[in-house]
């Protein structure tokens, strides 16, 4: 099996999560950890776009997982430099890093697609620039070596 999904716009990577010291009336100060409204709306757009082409059951298998990143053209660039960038010769090789933008991904499709990203067992990403800046995640079941002896 096999399921795409394109998450349209700029990828937006995972922040890091926030936290803050809540007081209750009467009771000992604890440390409460919160994502960003950013990261939040970003998660919830992400579900959405996966919940279009969600399989019937959550899967629940071993999977391999192909995420591909379109970052829009920088406004910097030559003419050159985005011909180059368009062909795939120059690729985005700064900041935001890549895990932490499969991170977000993973997180906004965890429980449609699949029941846990622990399943994921094969992972392949990059990053590219693009005119039509967007998110590609492919997600295939995959067979499990003992399935393969049996």
């Amino acid at each position: 099996m096999e399921i795409k999904i394109v998450i349209p716009g700029q990828p937006i990577q995972q922040e890091r999560p926030r936290s803050r010291i809540v007081q209750a009336k009467g009771k000992a100060p604890f440390v409460s950890v919160y994502d960003s409204k950013r990261s939040k709306d970003n998660k919830a757009f992400i579900a959405s776009c996966a919940v279009q082409v969600k399989p019937d059951v959550p899967l629940d298998c071993d999977l391999e997982v192909e995420v591909i990143f379109y970052r829009e053209l920088l406004k910097s660039f030559s003419k050159k430099k985005t011909e180059q960038a368009l062909a795939g010769q120059l690729r985005p090789n700064t900041k935001p890093d890549i895990d932490n933008y499969v991170k977000a991904v993973f997180d906004g499709i965890n429980g449609i697609i699949w029941k846990d990203d622990a399943r994921v067992v094969d992972l392949k990403t990059s990053k590219y620039y693009s005119d039509k800046p967007r998110t590609e995640v492919i997600v295939r079941t995959i067979e499990s070596q003992q399935e393969k002896l049996f």
